[in-house]
């Protein structure tokens, strides 16, 4: 009982202050003061458009003028051999490997691009979204 009683005290004498910090003032001690670091940001990743084959590409970030090498996955890690990858049309300074899927290259203005991207294999395609945002 006596120690609530001394919790509600030392919450009743405390300063306010911004979120994340806590001053506790003592008549006979000064001041105490503890600052919490900031929590994580949290950011939820896009969702991430997977096609028949099981291959995605995804959102990929880059600065304008830098090499760009981004590689197709797949929910058990890289796609296998077999497959060819089209597009209809690709940003300035951007190539895809038909026999990889791996994009690449220096892309110089600064936008975001949305590329549709046919997968074949066996007689079978899907046609599968990669987005890339140059900054």
């Amino acid at each position: 009982m006596i120690r609530a009683a001394i919790f509600l005290l030392a919450i009743a004498c405390a300063a306010p202050v911004s979120a994340g910090q806590i001053v506790w003032r003592a008549s006979t001690a000064g001041v105490l003061e503890i600052t919490a670091p900031p929590p994580p940001l949290e950011v939820d990743p896009p969702p991430v458009e997977v096609g028949n084959f099981g291959i995605f590409y995804g959102t990929t970030r880059v600065r304008a003028n830098t090499s760009l090498m981004i590689q197709p996955l797949s929910q058990s890690g890289f796609p296998g051999a077999g497959y060819t990858y089209t597009a209809a049309s690709m940003p300035t300074g951007a190539k895809l490997e038909a026999s990889t899927g791996m994009i690449s290259g220096k892309i110089l203005a600064a936008a975001t691009y949305a590329i549709s991207i046919t997968v074949a294999k066996d007689g079978k395609q899907d046609v599968i979204a990669a987005t890339i945002v140059v900054e």
